[in-house]
């Protein structure tokens, strides 16, 4: 990836899927500096360069996170400390396989209006970002407010899992993980050492 696609990737703040001028699906990338930009590919792929773009397997995240909650629908993509992408509604497609959903980062959300008698086919409330943008969301305002709280406790979940051990937080993380009985050999490892130099003149 170039240096002014990962720009672009670390500064989004919604994926729409939409259609392009050839009719063909088509992603709209908003990002923090207020501009929109049009991704000619299907929002799968968009997501896969993305997670290239920081060197994570999305195949991987996505088993990390179903590890976690036990569910592998409506979960968000953690990618970075900044960007956790929630999944939402934001289109009624023209086509069944064309494909509804579409991302906001959970880092960007400045405010959610819910839309007062919403008619057939129209957005059941609109989410405000920043760089001015807004987007629709056929979800409600209550089913979207869950969604951000899940975002938000996955996001902590899966960096403390892949965040290196650097710290005395990570380390002893890491030493609870190690299982009682490789623990209990570890100590009669140490417990010999001490002994036999104990027993030396």
């Amino acid at each position: 990836m170039n240096k002014n696609s990962q720009t672009v990737h670390e500064s989004i703040v919604a994926l729409e899927p939409c259609y392009g001028a050839r009719g063909g699906n088509a992603v709209r990338i908003y990002t923090r500096d207020g501009r929109t930009r049009l991704e000619q590919r299907r929002m799968k792929s968009v997501l896969k360069a993305i997670a290239a773009g920081f060197n994570i397997d999305l195949t991987a995240l996505r088993r990390n996170l179903h590890k976690i909650f036990g569910r592998s629908n409506s979960l968000p993509l953690t990618f970075t400390p900044d960007l956790a992408l929630v999944p939402l509604k934001m289109r009624i497609p023209d086509y069944e396989n064309d494909g509804a959903t579409g991302y906001i980062n959970y880092f960007d959300v400045t405010g959610i209006d819910e839309v007062q008698d919403v008619g057939p086919g129209q957005p059941k409330c609109h989410f405000k970002l920043q760089g001015g943008h807004t987007v629709p969301c056929f979800f409600s305002r209550e089913n979207m407010i869950q969604r951000m709280k899940i975002a938000e406790l996955a996001h902590e979940r899966n960096l403390s899992r892949i965040r290196p051990v650097s710290d005395r937080e990570s380390l002893v993380r890491m030493l609870e993980d190690i299982s009682a009985r490789t623990w209990g050999r570890v100590v009669e490892d140490l417990a010999a050492v001490i002994l036999n130099d104990e027993s030396r003149p």
